[in-house]
């Protein structure tokens, strides 16, 4: 029932709006009762509450307050958005008449890189983020992927029944391979394709206590299973 009456105020509000323009546009942007009062920035995620970043936000869309909520320029606020690295997704949402929420969910840092010199964490949004000092509970990058490959490698561990967390270390290759090190120390070398299939293959090797392997499981190599 409530939801039937916030339905029927939404359209009593656009059925207004809709008069008032035909009368005169001019005057509608400058209506009082459609300035945004309110601004509501809202992280989804609990966990990565993080609030002098909600504050930042706040204070960089301050500048809508008091514009009228029908001629706001979505695009730029879209794109703002978008090109926040510490943010993986955001809804936005007019309630009307003076309200704007924007519903965003942080990025978490998934791993450290160092490119040129200087360190990253990489957002979970696969997106590089600077930083002064690397997380040390967070697997390294070495090497120089695209954002896209690492996103490959990390989609296909979390298909597989490798434990994400209990990786230490990415390796990539300019032939675009990779290699992994477990937190017991043993380095397993990927080939270029099929990584699920590899990843899986060596949960089994890893898994089967009849195979000792003291540093490496090299899969790399076709048709081969090197343990060293």
């Amino acid at each position: 029932m409530l939801q039937l009456i916030n339905k029927k105020k939404y359209i009593l509000y656009i059925f207004f709006f809709l008069i008032l323009t035909t009368i005169n546009n001019l005057k509608v942007k400058k209506l009082n009762i459609f300035a945004i009062k309110n601004i509501e920035i809202i992280n989804q995620s609990e966990k990565f509450y993080d609030e002098s970043f909600n504050n930042k936000l706040i204070q960089e869309f301050d500048y809508l307050l008091n514009r009228n909520i029908f001629f706001i320029d979505k695009e730029k606020l879209n794109f703002k958005l978008l090109n926040n690295k510490l943010i993986s997704n955001f809804k936005i949402k007019k309630n009307y008449p003076s309200k704007l929420v924007i519903n965003y969910e942080k990025t978490r840092p998934i791993a450290n890189i160092i490119l040129d010199n200087q360190n990253f964490l990489i957002g979970s949004n696969y997106k590089l983020i600077e930083t002064e000092n690397m997380l040390e509970d967070l697997p390294n990058v070495f090497g120089k992927p695209k954002m896209k490959q690492f996103r490959q490698i990390i989609e296909q561990v979390n298909l597989s029944n490798i434990n994400f967390d209990d990786i230490t270390d990415y390796y990539y290759f300019k032939s675009m391979r990779w290699n992994i090190r477990l937190n017991n120390d043993i380095l397993i070398k990927l080939p270029e394709d099929n990584l699920f299939e590899y990843l899986n293959l060596a949960w089994k090797i890893l898994e089967n206590e009849k195979v000792l392997i003291k540093n490496t499981l090299n899969l790399s190599v076709k048709n081969q299973v090197i343990i060293d």
